[in-house]
């Protein structure tokens, strides 16, 4: 059957670099090339002169919609202008097959001889109407509009959230539009082994950046509260490091971003994920996702805010952790330690990495892939 083998690969950040967009690209691109597809790689580029002049005027001005806009120079017309340049240039530099952007915010020009399919987590208009909960600034909105005109022009457009593919869906009705699943971003590999390491630990994790902090504080008052019952508790946080705290108490370590392209980090990384007890997360409306699958992936039970979209993928009970809800009768210490001391924790713990397998990097290629030659079957009858 014909099927596409080349295929140009666009990204904001260096897909040959595991450091770059929670290691989406270069864990997609690393398996593309596993099933045999041969890679023409494109980092789009911006430029840092305008980027800090944009960002000096908002900063000083207010200007593009005010302190409190996501608008940057990156989602500007001038720029998207530059990345089309980039995409068109590369298309005449390399003969391929398809086309496929792992944004939703920048394409080539049209009309378009092969194929284009986009890639991402979720679109701006998803991120601030339904992520932000408030109405798009007058920049934003022609951002947004620049960007449903390019994800109308492709052919397939692959969503890494079910909320987020929905919000697309009824924006853009006549897209095809896909979610093929989550994605488990594991560098390394579990094994059941790590639930001997678990079983005894008196370890929580907790992993968020600085706008996960109301979550993080919310752990660490319950750690105070447990540490009075297990003194030889302690908590680690990645993430954050300890200057967005008060003071911490004992046996709380802020461990800040840990960089999996750098061997130190990323053993570090590691080791803290193996020897975790529960993962930690009860951020609202939104708790680290990515970091919340790869932990269940690693046997490791979890207690995470209900928000919409665990809610829509793993359901309203879940059999590996719990959810926790600030206006339950339950506070989150004593929601912790039931966990901690279930007779049925190892039974959570494998419960956990059957939930999470489905969504390996291998199982979402091999879907993806048939979506895509379909396409091009029928582009090229």
């Amino acid at each position: 059957m014909t099927s596409i083998r080349r295929l140009l690969v666009v990204s904001t950040e260096d897909s040959t670099k595991l450091s770059s967009w929670s290691n989406v690209p270069y864990l997609f691109c690393k398996n593309l090339e596993s099933k045999g597809i041969v890679l023409n790689r494109l980092t789009l580029k911006e430029s840092m002169l305008l980027r800090r002049i944009v960002a000096g005027a908002q900063k000083l001005l207010g200007a593009f919609g005010g302190r409190k806009s996501t608008w940057s120079y990156s989602r500007s017309a001038t720029y998207f202008r530059s990345a089309r340049k980039q995409i068109d240039r590369a298309l005449k530099q390399c003969e391929v097959d398809a086309v496929l952007i792992l944004s939703f915010s920048y394409g080539p020009s049209f009309p378009l001889v092969v194929p284009l399919f986009m890639f991402g987590d979720w679109s701006y208009g998803y991120a601030i109407e339904r992520q932000r909960a408030r109405v798009p600034n007058k920049y934003e909105s022609l951002s947004i509009e620049r960007e449903h005109n390019l994800i109308a022009a492709a052919d397939d457009v692959f969503v890494l959230f079910p909320l987020a593919e929905k919000y697309l869906r009824g924006a853009l009705p006549q897209k095809n539009t896909h979610y093929l699943g989550n994605v488990i971003n594991a560098v390394e590999q579990p094994a059941e082994a790590d639930i001997n390491l678990k079983r005894s630990s008196f370890s929580l994790l907790f992993v968020g950046k600085p706008h996960y902090l109301e979550g993080a504080q919310q752990l660490i008052d319950a750690y105070r509260e447990l540490k009075k019952k297990f003194p030889q508790l302690v908590l680690n946080i990645v993430g954050m490091g300890k200057e967005f705290f008060g003071n911490l108490p004992e046996g709380v370590f802020c461990h800040g971003y840990l960089d999996k392209g750098n061997p130190m980090q990323r053993a570090q990384y590691y080791s803290l994920l193996r020897g975790a007890k529960l993962f930690v997360n009860s951020n609202p409306r939104w708790a680290s996702f990515s970091a919340a699958l790869e932990a269940m992936y690693f046997y490791t039970p979890l207690v995470s805010s209900a928000y919409t979209e665990m809610e829509e993928t793993f359901g309203k009970n879940i059999s590996f952790g719990s959810y926790y809800q600030s206006d339950a009768d339950q506070p989150l210490h004593q929601l912790i330690e039931t966990l901690m001391t279930d007779k049925a924790y190892e039974s959570k713990a494998r419960n956990a990495h059957v939930a999470a397998s489905p969504f390996s990097w291998t199982a979402y290629v091999e879907r993806f892939l048939n979506v895509i030659n379909k396409n091009y079957v029928d582009r090229k009858s």
